[in-house]
């Protein structure tokens, strides 16, 4: 189980052509951010082995807000978990996150900047660069994720204000975590219904021979 962060956009407002918005087909990744009426939604994401994907704390804000301060922001929200890895990449390094992890006891695993002439030096950078080695890897599950919520409701909300766009991206994580658990209780379900069907045809394959028994008899 790890956590991880990161942060998507969403468009809105009107979406025909402006000059200053020439060809602007409302597309995902670098052109969402290029684009002034977008708002920017700060996740953090807990999965699990069997790769179930949770969100459990989000922070909104506007065109081009600062993501390292969003992330500032979510984590005095975040209850604390004792050593599990926290991934994010390097657009959150920052030294004053990697302690806030740290107070909250988590494994902080942030890719870190480094340069050929830039090396990192300052301890707790290099502890988060090495646990960033171990569970980096695991970090497209939040771009799976992203994919997965904009594949359902699109990248952008058919609103004109920024206010309701912002309560948009946060009911879109809220139904999220109901979209799963709504599978998840319908996997269970339909075991429970396999697993009776399975032990009831199995009770009566058993009990066939009993039956010719008694016929004999």
């Amino acid at each position: 189980m790890c956590y991880i962060a990161d942060a998507t956009g969403f468009g809105f407002g009107d979406k025909s052509l402006t000059p200053a918005t020439p060809k602007l087909n409302w597309e995902r990744g670098t052109q969402i951010r290029t684009v002034q009426s977008h708002i920017r939604l700060e996740v953090i994401m807990v999965a699990d082995e069997n790769k179930q994907r949770i969100i459990t704390a989000v922070e909104t804000g506007g065109p081009y807000e600062s993501e390292i301060e969003m992330l500032r922001k979510v984590l005095k929200r975040l209850e604390p978990q004792k050593g599990l890895p926290f991934i994010a990449d390097k657009g959150y390094d920052a030294v004053d996150i990697i302690e806030s992890l740290l107070d909250r006891g988590f494994e902080p695993a942030i890719r870190i900047k480094e340069t050929m002439r830039m090396s990192i030096r300052h301890p707790l950078r290099k502890l988060s660069n090495e646990n960033w080695e171990r569970y980096g890897k695991m970090r497209y599950r939040i771009e799976q994720l992203f994919g997965s919520i904009k594949q359902k409701i699109g990248s952008s909300f058919k609103l004109l204000r920024e206010d309701l766009s912002r309560k948009a991206s946060l009911a879109c994580a809220i139904l999220w975590n109901f979209w799963v658990l709504a599978t998840s209780l319908f996997l269970l379900f339909l075991s429970g219904v396999l697993h009776y069907s399975y032990a009831k045809g199995s009770c009566r394959f058993l009990e066939q021979p009993l039956l010719s028994k008694r016929r004999e008899r």
